[in-house]
């Protein structure tokens, strides 16, 4: 056992009797040694408790070969996180616990994990079977590009999408344009820099008009083989009011949140839940929020290069953070000189 100390002295008799206000330094000795040697087995309360000991069904996921109306064995998986969700919950009903397995693959879904009358605390995982290789992406496809007649670096293609301004934050300083902008444009996975002409286009740029978007490819690439993506969801990943939820091993990507919003939001007086490594990346606002609730865990987890911040909080309690990594985040405040979102307690 380590040494108790008051101060710089350790407890001991001879110290104690050194102070006069004695009764005062034997109870912070008592309540220091109560601490060691009671204090592990207790329960944490200032982060997720989630005993996944007690997940007795396993459920699987694969985007290629999975079919949404299998029962989600491991040779017959659902096709969605979303089915799978379903089953999980419906086990959770039956305080089954369950450990949902997502194979290898880009799933384009918003996935809801929600309490209701019949829940219980039965614990359900999410997690991917080889981590960092499942992409929970807001993107979809975009096709048909042709040559701008204008100029034979930039590329056109049909818009289908009028996702509108969104609303500057209240109480913030001004916010230009460009900040309230949530299209993303991604080529061969590098996200493009969005300009507000036509004539401001340069390498690595997109621009938007109506029924129209332009892409100025960055040098080198081939856009008749590239994979073109765009973002069109503003979440990608929601737990409200269910506890004892583990999500783990999960990439999320491209959520075209506002800003407030965020990629991930967990929330509506859940408890006990724990991400870990998991990352967040490259989404137009928040990368993960937490709000109203406690007893949770963030841990071996990256929030990097969001709009906004990374990882941000409010309103929460008992909470566990330890070794993230939150780097290059409000690029969407940057591109307006807007540099608030990204301040302390909010990474």
């Amino acid at each position: 056992m380590r040494n108790l100390y008051i101060g710089r002295r350790p407890c001991s008799a001879r110290t104690i009797a050194a102070y006069r206000a004695s009764t005062q330094i034997v109870l912070i000795c008592i309540f220091q040694l109560f601490a060691l040697v009671v204090g592990a087995s207790l329960p944490t309360w200032s982060q997720a408790n989630v005993n996944e000991g007690l997940e007795t069904a396993s459920i699987y996921v694969d985007a290629s070969k999975g079919n949404d109306n299998n029962n989600g064995s491991k040779t017959a998986p659902v096709k969605t996180i979303g089915a799978a969700v379903r089953l999980a919950v419906a086990n959770n009903d039956s305080n089954i616990g369950s450990k949902v397995i997502i194979n290898p693959g880009t799933y384009r879904e918003t996935v809801l994990i929600q309490s209701g009358r019949k829940s219980t605390n039965a614990p359900m995982t999410f997690e991917a079977a080889t981590n960092g290789t499942v992409f929970v992406s807001g993107s979809e496809l975009i096709t048909g590009w042709t040559a701008y007649k204008g100029s034979s670096s930039i590329y056109e293609a049909s818009w289908p999408y009028n996702f509108g301004l969104c609303p500057a934050q209240a109480g913030a300083p001004a916010q230009q344009q460009i900040m309230l902008h949530p299209e993303m444009l991604i080529v061969n996975g590098t996200p493009l820099t969005q300009v507000l002409t036509l004539t401001s286009m340069l390498p690595g740029t997109f621009y938007v008009d109506n029924s129209v978007i332009y892409m100025y490819p960055p040098s080198g690439t081939d856009v008749a083989t590239a994979t073109v993506e765009t973002a069109t969801q503003p979440m990608l990943w929601q737990i409200s009011g269910q506890s004892y939820v583990v999500v783990r091993g999960l990439t999320f990507e491209y959520a075209n949140s506002c800003p407030g919003g965020a990629a991930v939001e967990v929330g509506g007086n859940s408890t006990n839940v724990l991400f870990d490594t998991d990352t967040m990346v490259w989404n137009n606002a928040r990368g993960i929020f937490f709000g109203i609730m406690e007893n949770f865990t963030v841990q071996n987890s990256v929030a990097n290069s969001n709009g906004q911040v990374g990882f941000a909080s409010n309103q929460v309690k008992n909470s566990l953070w330890q070794n993230n990594v939150a780097e290059y985040n409000n690029w969407r405040g940057a591109q307006g000189a807007f540099y608030v979102w990204d301040r302390g307690g909010a990474k």
